[in-house]
């Protein structure tokens, strides 16, 4: 008898132990499998709106929702503080300062969009026009959080418009009461990089200081001449189209 309770003992503490490796196994699973449910989700709920491009295949400003499901942008009465929100929990706040806020001439408005065609939604604060202040963040999918695009300091992100077709960014817009300058840049990690610049120069007599020798000249990004047009119904499709905005 006393045999037999010893061997009944050890076949308990088998089964006890043999239970407790199948839990930590399971919890082990279910912890890997974490990252990659997290990581599902996050790409899902942080997909960029869908918004088709006009006639001449491009996205304005005015094209892109004002909303977003899930995602709130809070700017302060001052608007030096973007507070982001995401399913009403804090996100992230981005900064301004006094002197450059992220938008001007007191506009507050805040479009969504695919700014870097990505497939992840971006944001963009203020109008966007001439000589103002806007701002521009991007999701990033591996720190899951917006990150600013371009410094304070200058007016930028001016009659901002996108090619999705090419993966081109233009933008530009009065530099003088006579000249207007509009550039088309690419991504490069999260970094717009210029590729061409179209100068139309409205005023012959201003030539000579803007480095043209007619209305319309397109250069590379070392100011090398590329093009030169005289009216604006001869520039290449998308160029004509971003003029004619």
């Amino acid at each position: 008898m006393k045999k037999n309770a010893i061997l009944s003992i050890i076949m308990l503490v088998v089964l006890i132990m043999i239970s407790a490796c199948k839990s930590k196994s399971t919890d082990n699973a279910t912890t890997n499998n974490a990252p990659a449910d997290s990581t599902t989700q996050n790409r899902e709920s942080m997909q960029a709106p869908k918004v088709e491009t006009d006639a001449n295949g491009i996205i304005t400003l005015a094209q892109c929702p004002t909303e977003y499901e899930g995602l709130k942008v809070v700017l302060s009465n001052d608007i030096t503080e973007a507070s982001i929100y995401r399913d009403d929990q804090l996100l992230q706040t981005i900064s301004g300062t006094d002197d450059e806020p992220l938008a001007t001439d007191g506009d507050r408005s805040i479009h969504f969009m695919d700014a870097n065609f990505d497939g992840y939604v971006d944001i963009f604060i203020g109008a966007g026009q001439s000589r103002t202040y806007s701002t521009l963040v991007v999701w990033n999918p591996e720190d899951h959080q917006f990150n600013r695009i371009g410094m304070l300091g200058e007016p930028m992100l001016q009659n901002f418009t996108l090619h999705p077709e090419s993966k081109s960014v233009f933008e530009g817009g009065s530099a003088s009461a006579f000249a207007n300058y509009f550039s088309r840049s690419v991504w490069e990690n999260n970094t717009l990089k210029t590729q061409e610049e179209l100068i139309f120069v409205n005023d012959a007599d201003e030539y000579e200081e803007y480095d043209v020798d007619a209305p319309y000249t397109i250069k590379d990004s070392e100011g090398q001449t590329l093009a030169t047009f005289s009216n604006a119904s001869e520039l290449p499709q998308q160029w004509r189209a971003i003029v004619e905005e």
